[in-house]
């Protein structure tokens, strides 16, 4: 779903992303990247207003990039770094993702849980692979089919929103033909849905009213509604997931 910029600062700020987050699930997978003597410099791509940079910098003292395509929520995330006095630590920038300001084999993690949907998973694991160092670590979100099963409603639904959405095994074999080894992927809770829900439902009743001739706004929180329902009626069937792969040399792939 593609937030309407007239509701970056009313939705979003409150929100971080347009998806569940999951702390525990973060400091999980910074335990999994064993591989890496020592972590130095992550980043954060479509940050937000920087939960998860602020997250990933308390957990591993790394230097954190955190990259938004979003100026507005940039600008204020660096005012918040400068408050906090964790600018020296955090850099935020703005940058264009299909024009990342990296160099070659510069970051031990790239990180990027809440992306636009023309970023998919095969685009993000062909284009971003070479700012990641060899045995350095990609971990990205993707929504999954959990069963052979695929409700009509939900495929619907994700097509009229272009959202990409897969088997997991079909991920896992993707980060394998893109140079990478498979190291663990994490389903986020259901709490986490609810938690993201909740969020979301306190919101909805005055924005509907604030911007009810607004047809970008009324379309959205329609859209919101209707994944709300389609999570209680088939969240057996389909989930979102955190894939885990660290880079392998080339000569092992």
């Amino acid at each position: 779903m593609n937030l309407p910029e007239v509701l970056l600062s009313e939705f979003l700020y409150d929100m971080d992303s347009l998806g569940p987050e999951c702390l525990s699930l973060t400091k999980t997978i910074i335990k999994e990247l064993s591989y890496l003597p020592q972590i130095e410099r992550i980043a954060d791509i479509s940050c937000g207003y920087g939960n998860l940079s602020i997250a990933l910098y308390e957990l591993t003292n790394a230097d954190i990039i955190a990259i938004d395509h979003r100026s507005e929520l940039i600008e204020i995330f660096q005012n918040e770094l400068k408050f906090n006095k964790l600018n020296n630590h955090i850099i935020a920038k703005y940058s264009k993702l299909d024009k990342l300001p990296f160099n070659e084999e510069e970051l031990d993690i790239l990180w990027s849980s809440d992306l636009p949907s023309e970023f998919t998973f095969k685009r993000v694991l062909s284009n971003w692979s070479q700012f990641i160092k060899r045995n350095g670590y990609i971990v990205i979100c993707a929504y999954c089919w959990n069963s052979p099963y695929k409700p009509k409603e939900v495929s619907d639904f994700f097509l009229s929103c272009g959202i990409e959405i897969d088997h997991i095994s079909n991920r896992i074999e993707e980060m394998e033909n893109k140079g990478f080894a498979p190291v663990s992927h994490f389903i986020v809770p259901d709490t986490s849905w609810w938690n993201f829900f909740y969020s979301i439902d306190v919101q909805k009743e005055n924005l509907s009213k604030k911007y009810a001739n607004n047809k970008d706004v009324q379309s959205f929180l329609r859209s919101i509604n209707l994944a709300v329902n389609l999570f209680e009626k088939y969240r057996d069937y389909y989930s979102y997931a955190y894939f885990v792969g660290r880079k392998l040399p080339a000569n092992k792939i």
